[in-house]
């Protein structure tokens, strides 16, 4: 599906990070949707995660406690994406909370690893 409105396109695509987007409604979209948002930085994790299970490094608990078994944190970002308009405390709770949880994926991914 080709976005046709080329601020979309940008948020959705493009963005690197959140500096120049105008409101809650597109930093909620960006982190959802985009590439370099935290929601595709999860689904990494969870696919990092998901390999190590199956290589046995990891547990099959973690696949629930951190991988894509949790996902209540990104579901948050993704209600927000949805609204027209975005609440700034909801917002930044919601983006500290994925944030988190990406961190904690990121050091069981280290930890297992090293």
């Amino acid at each position: 599906m080709e976005i046709r409105n080329p601020r979309l396109k940008y948020i959705w695509e493009t963005a690197t990070d959140t500096s120049d987007l105008k409101n809650n409604r597109e930093i909620a979209e960006f982190h959802y949707f985009n590439p370099n948002g935290l929601y595709a930085r999860k689904k990494d994790n969870d696919e990092r995660i998901w390999e190590l299970i199956e290589a046995g490094t990891l547990g099959y608990g973690y696949y629930l406690t951190d991988g894509a078994g949790n996902y209540h944190r990104a579901d948050n970002v993704r209600n927000l994406a949805g609204k027209r308009r975005v609440n700034t405390t909801a917002l930044s709770v919601a983006l500290q909370l994925l944030e988190e949880h990406t961190e904690e994926q990121e050091a069981t991914i280290a930890e297992a690893t090293a």
